[in-house]
Protein backbone atom coordinates (compact mmCIF):
# COMPACT_ATOMS: atom_id res chain seq x y z
CA UNK A 1 0.00 0.00 0.00
CA UNK A 2 1.44 3.22 -1.05
CA UNK A 3 1.58 6.00 1.39
CA UNK A 4 -0.34 9.03 0.46
CA UNK A 5 1.76 12.08 1.06
CA UNK A 6 -0.15 15.07 2.20
CA UNK A 7 1.27 18.49 1.76
CA UNK A 8 1.49 20.60 4.81
CA UNK A 9 -0.60 23.72 4.58
CA UNK A 10 0.85 26.69 6.43
CA UNK A 11 -1.33 28.56 8.90
CA UNK A 12 -3.08 31.50 7.33
CA UNK A 13 -2.36 34.72 9.22
CA UNK A 14 -5.15 36.96 10.43
CA UNK A 15 -6.73 39.07 7.76
CA UNK A 16 -6.09 42.83 8.09
CA UNK A 17 -9.81 43.45 7.75
CA UNK A 18 -12.75 43.07 10.08
CA UNK A 19 -15.89 42.16 8.18
CA UNK A 20 -19.37 42.58 9.59
CA UNK A 21 -22.86 42.84 8.20
CA UNK A 22 -22.62 46.62 8.36
CA UNK A 23 -19.16 47.57 7.13
CA UNK A 24 -15.52 46.60 6.66
CA UNK A 25 -12.89 48.07 8.95
CA UNK A 26 -9.12 47.92 8.72
CA UNK A 27 -7.44 46.16 11.61
CA UNK A 28 -3.77 46.32 12.62
CA UNK A 29 -1.87 43.17 11.80
CA UNK A 30 -0.95 41.28 14.92
CA UNK A 31 2.21 39.32 15.49
CA UNK A 32 0.62 36.64 17.59
CA UNK A 33 2.75 37.61 20.58
CA UNK A 34 0.93 39.65 23.22
CA UNK A 35 4.07 41.43 24.47
CA UNK A 36 5.13 42.51 20.99
CA UNK A 37 1.60 43.73 20.21
CA UNK A 38 1.58 45.74 23.44
CA UNK A 39 4.93 47.36 22.62
CA UNK A 40 3.74 48.28 19.12
CA UNK A 41 0.53 49.78 20.48
CA UNK A 42 2.37 51.80 23.14
CA UNK A 43 4.86 53.03 20.55
CA UNK A 44 2.01 54.22 18.33
CA UNK A 45 0.40 56.06 21.27
CA UNK A 46 3.69 57.71 22.24
CA UNK A 47 4.34 58.82 18.67
CA UNK A 48 0.84 60.32 18.49
CA UNK A 49 1.31 62.21 21.75
CA UNK A 50 4.71 63.53 20.64
CA UNK A 51 3.30 64.62 17.29
CA UNK A 52 0.44 66.41 19.03
CA UNK A 53 2.85 68.16 21.42
CA UNK A 54 5.07 69.29 18.54
CA UNK A 55 2.06 70.62 16.63
CA UNK A 56 0.84 72.57 19.68
CA UNK A 57 4.34 73.92 20.32
CA UNK A 58 4.69 75.05 16.70
CA UNK A 59 1.29 76.75 16.79
CA UNK A 60 2.19 78.55 20.04
CA UNK A 61 5.56 79.64 18.63
CA UNK A 62 3.95 80.99 15.47
CA UNK A 63 1.39 82.93 17.50
CA UNK A 64 4.14 84.40 19.67
CA UNK A 65 6.01 85.48 16.55
CA UNK A 66 2.89 87.13 15.13
CA UNK A 67 2.20 88.75 18.51
CA UNK A 68 5.75 90.12 18.66
CA UNK A 69 5.48 91.50 15.13
CA UNK A 70 2.24 93.36 16.00
CA UNK A 71 3.18 94.53 19.52
CA UNK A 72 2.26 98.18 20.28
CA UNK A 73 3.70 100.35 23.04
CA UNK A 74 1.73 103.49 23.90
CA UNK A 75 2.83 106.25 26.26
CA UNK A 76 2.12 109.89 26.99
CA UNK A 77 4.50 112.74 26.24
CA UNK A 78 4.86 116.49 26.81
CA UNK A 79 6.67 119.15 24.80
CA UNK A 80 7.76 122.39 26.40
CA UNK A 81 9.50 125.22 24.52
CA UNK A 82 9.52 128.03 27.03
CA UNK A 83 12.73 129.62 25.75
CA UNK A 84 11.17 130.45 22.40
CA UNK A 85 7.65 130.91 23.72
CA UNK A 86 6.79 127.95 21.57
CA UNK A 87 3.81 125.63 21.73
CA UNK A 88 3.15 123.81 24.99
CA UNK A 89 1.56 120.45 24.27
CA UNK A 90 1.00 116.88 25.37
CA UNK A 91 -0.35 113.71 23.79
CA UNK A 92 0.20 110.03 23.03
CA UNK A 93 2.69 108.13 20.90
CA UNK A 94 3.06 104.53 19.77
CA UNK A 95 6.67 103.34 20.01
CA UNK A 96 5.84 99.70 19.27
CA UNK A 97 6.11 97.74 16.05
CA UNK A 98 2.37 97.31 15.43
CA UNK A 99 -0.71 99.55 15.42
CA UNK A 100 -2.44 100.36 18.71
CA UNK A 101 -6.18 100.70 19.28
CA UNK A 102 -6.42 103.30 22.04
CA UNK A 103 -9.52 102.63 24.15
CA UNK A 104 -8.94 105.12 26.96
CA UNK A 105 -6.67 108.02 27.90
CA UNK A 106 -6.40 109.71 31.30
CA UNK A 107 -4.50 112.81 32.37
CA UNK A 108 -3.59 113.04 36.05
CA UNK A 109 -2.49 116.27 37.74
CA UNK A 110 -1.24 116.12 41.33
CA UNK A 111 -2.80 112.71 41.82
CA UNK A 112 -6.25 113.66 40.48
CA UNK A 113 -7.57 112.92 36.98
CA UNK A 114 -8.68 115.94 34.97
CA UNK A 115 -11.60 115.80 32.57
CA UNK A 116 -10.39 118.33 29.99
CA UNK A 117 -7.67 120.83 29.08
CA UNK A 118 -9.80 123.67 30.46
CA UNK A 119 -10.23 121.77 33.72
CA UNK A 120 -6.45 121.31 33.90
CA UNK A 121 -5.74 124.98 33.27
CA UNK A 122 -8.31 126.08 35.83
CA UNK A 123 -6.60 123.92 38.46
CA UNK A 124 -3.03 124.77 37.61
CA UNK A 125 -2.95 128.12 36.02
CA UNK A 126 -5.76 130.41 37.17
CA UNK A 127 -7.93 130.11 34.07
CA UNK A 128 -11.30 131.78 34.78
CA UNK A 129 -14.12 129.44 35.73
CA UNK A 130 -16.55 131.40 33.57
CA UNK A 131 -16.76 129.48 30.25
CA UNK A 132 -17.01 132.60 28.07
CA UNK A 133 -13.98 134.26 29.67
CA UNK A 134 -12.00 131.01 29.48
CA UNK A 135 -12.85 130.58 25.79
CA UNK A 136 -11.86 134.18 25.08
CA UNK A 137 -8.39 133.41 26.46
CA UNK A 138 -7.90 129.91 25.02
CA UNK A 139 -9.73 129.60 21.72
CA UNK A 140 -7.42 131.81 19.61
CA UNK A 141 -4.31 130.06 20.93
CA UNK A 142 -5.19 126.39 21.45
CA UNK A 143 -5.89 123.23 19.49
CA UNK A 144 -7.18 119.87 20.69
CA UNK A 145 -7.68 116.38 19.28
CA UNK A 146 -9.62 113.41 20.57
CA UNK A 147 -7.27 110.54 21.45
CA UNK A 148 -9.79 108.08 22.88
CA UNK A 149 -10.96 105.52 20.36
CA UNK A 150 -8.23 106.19 17.80
CA UNK A 151 -5.74 103.87 16.11
CA UNK A 152 -2.09 104.87 16.27
CA UNK A 153 0.23 103.42 13.68
CA UNK A 154 3.70 102.33 14.66
CA UNK A 155 5.81 105.44 15.29
CA UNK A 156 2.82 107.79 15.18
CA UNK A 157 2.27 110.70 17.59
CA UNK A 158 -1.11 112.19 18.43
CA UNK A 159 -1.30 115.62 20.09
CA UNK A 160 -4.16 115.79 22.58
CA UNK A 161 -3.83 119.47 23.50
CA UNK A 162 -1.57 122.34 22.43
CA UNK A 163 -1.40 125.92 23.69
CA UNK A 164 0.60 128.81 22.26
CA UNK A 165 1.47 131.18 25.11
CA UNK A 166 0.12 134.73 24.80
CA UNK A 167 2.81 137.42 25.13
CA UNK A 168 0.12 139.62 26.67
CA UNK A 169 -0.47 137.02 29.41
CA UNK A 170 2.92 135.32 30.01
CA UNK A 171 2.03 134.15 33.51
CA UNK A 172 -0.58 131.72 32.16
CA UNK A 173 1.96 130.12 29.83
CA UNK A 174 4.59 129.87 32.55
CA UNK A 175 2.20 128.19 34.98
CA UNK A 176 0.99 125.81 32.28
CA UNK A 177 4.57 124.85 31.38
CA UNK A 178 5.22 124.03 35.03
CA UNK A 179 2.01 121.97 35.23
CA UNK A 180 3.05 119.89 32.21
CA UNK A 181 6.10 118.71 34.15
CA UNK A 182 3.81 117.32 36.84
CA UNK A 183 1.41 115.47 34.57
CA UNK A 184 1.00 111.72 34.55
CA UNK A 185 -0.77 109.71 31.87
CA UNK A 186 -2.71 106.47 31.91
CA UNK A 187 -3.95 104.65 28.85
CA UNK A 188 -5.41 101.32 27.82
CA UNK A 189 -4.80 100.01 24.32
CA UNK A 190 -4.97 96.79 22.30
CA UNK A 191 -3.12 95.26 19.37
CA UNK A 192 -4.71 94.04 16.16
CA UNK A 193 -4.84 90.60 17.84
CA UNK A 194 -6.95 92.13 20.66
CA UNK A 195 -4.16 91.68 23.19
CA UNK A 196 -4.55 94.58 25.64
CA UNK A 197 -2.38 96.52 28.07
CA UNK A 198 -2.77 99.27 30.65
CA UNK A 199 0.05 101.79 30.77
CA UNK A 200 0.98 104.45 33.30
CA UNK A 201 4.02 105.64 31.34
CA UNK A 202 6.24 102.90 32.71
CA UNK A 203 8.41 100.57 30.66
CA UNK A 204 6.35 97.58 31.81
CA UNK A 205 2.66 98.01 30.92
CA UNK A 206 0.24 95.63 32.59
CA UNK A 207 -1.38 92.93 30.46
CA UNK A 208 -5.20 92.89 30.80
CA UNK A 209 -7.98 90.85 29.24
CA UNK A 210 -9.84 93.92 27.97
CA UNK A 211 -9.93 97.69 28.45
CA UNK A 212 -12.43 99.13 30.89
CA UNK A 213 -13.92 102.61 30.81
CA UNK A 214 -12.00 104.83 33.25
CA UNK A 215 -13.81 106.83 35.93
CA UNK A 216 -12.65 110.11 34.38
CA UNK A 217 -11.62 109.85 30.72
CA UNK A 218 -9.83 112.86 29.27
CA UNK A 219 -11.74 114.94 26.71
CA UNK A 220 -9.33 117.58 25.41
CA UNK A 221 -12.11 119.81 24.13
CA UNK A 222 -14.44 119.27 27.09
CA UNK A 223 -15.65 121.92 29.57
Amino acid sequence: MSEVKQSKVGRVSEPPLAVSTEDIQAQPRRTGHSLADLIISLSAIILSVVSLFVAIQNAWTQREMVSASTWPFVGGWVKIETAKQGVLQFGLSNSGVGPAKVHSFEVVYKGQPVRSARDLMRRCCGLPTDPQKADAILNPRMSSTMVNGVVLRSGEDQTAFAYLPDPANPALGQRFAQALRELQFRSCYCSVLDECWESNNSMTPTRVKSCKEPEQPFDADGP
